[in-house]
């Protein structure tokens, strides 16, 4: 796919799509987001296009002669089932209308729900069980169906995807930066080496671009983007590295809760992915010549440092 083309994103004013925005512009691309209100700014050089997924009339000229459609939209918590369905499927019928040539569709590792064994790819069974699992798995079966015989499509699957302005890692962060060393050590003892599944935004930026970019056909199918198997993407090492880069150290006792006990803990919170030891396995996308331009240490002082920094201003 060539750089001269029309690129319409959805989802472009949250975390992800304002990290993807500064890596889609330029190079003489037409960058297209869609957005409910006209005051919204967005950074570099887009055409903003007002408009609503649950009205159809208003995405016509959102997606007319577009190339790729990046969805990031995710409809919020608040709205009913019948208005996120409503919402999905609007997007999905009026680009496959207007023949949108690639879509490159952004769900969640999560969707998997409850996995079956230790390590989970993409063709693990899902079996979602919150609503958000379950509003994610609707909406990748809306987009596969609905385009796949006019569009080539893909779906991006990431993990917990982290980086600057990001919601995770800020309750780690504030417990580090704020909470008691006895209570932050109880919580090394408990979480030990859980795997945290954490993947830094960068990474999930460039997954994205890549699957809009290749030249080999999508054919709908699906890839997970993780960091899981980076040595260090686990409780424990997280507290560590994120405690050494804000000044606050802790004791760094390395015992822990035995595995078997604290999955059954975490099965008894609710927590779908209940075992700690769960590896999601991205080696699809990485065989299809993706390499991860972030190095997860790096990132993760970058997060901490951008953590205090900011929370020195307030």
């Amino acid at each position: 796919m060539s750089h001269s083309q029309i690129i319409c994103v959805t989802g472009a004013a949250g975390f992800i799509g304002a990290h993807l925005l500064s890596a889609l512009v330029g190079d003489g691309r037409t960058i297209r987001v869609l957005s409910r209100s006209a005051e919204r700014q967005f950074e570099g050089e887009v055409e903003t296009h007002v408009g609503n997924l649950l009205d159809r009339k208003s995405l016509v000229s959102f997606l007319a002669g577009a190339d790729l459609l990046i969805n990031l939209a995710h409809p919020a918590e608040s709205v009913s089932d019948e208005e996120f369905l409503r919402a999905i499927s609007n997007l999905a019928i009026m680009a496959r209308e207007a023949e949108v040539k690639r879509v490159v569709h952004v769900s969640t590792a999560m969707v998997v729900g409850v996995p079956q064994g230790d390590v989970v790819d993409e063709r693990a069974t899902l079996r979602p069980v919150t609503a958000y699992e379950k509003r994610k798995c609707l909406a990748e079966d809306v987009f596969l169906n609905e385009l796949s015989s006019v569009s080539d499509i893909g779906v991006l699957r990431p993990t917990a995807v982290f980086g600057r302005g990001s919601l995770n890692l800020l309750k780690l962060s504030s417990t580090i930066a704020d909470g008691s060393v006895w209570y932050r050590e109880v919580l090394r003892f408990l979480h030990g080496t859980r795997h945290m599944h954490l993947v830094s935004v960068e990474d999930v930026v460039a997954a994205i671009c890549f699957l809009a970019f290749i030249e080999r056909p999508l054919n709908g199918n699906v890839f997970l983007v993780s960091a899981d198997e980076e040595p260090n993407n686990n409780y424990q090492s997280v507290d560590a590295r994120l405690g050494q880069v804000m000044g606050k150290p802790g004791f760094k006792m390395n015992v822990a809760l035995p595995c078997w006990m604290l999955k059954q803990i975490l099965a008894v919170t609710g927590r779908s992915q209940s075992n700690p030891q769960l590896v999601f396995d991205a080696s699809k996308l990485k065989s299809w010549g993706f390499v991860a331009p972030a190095v997860f240490d790096e990132k993760l002082a970058e997060f901490a440092e951008s953590y205090m920094a900011e929370r020195n201003l307030k």
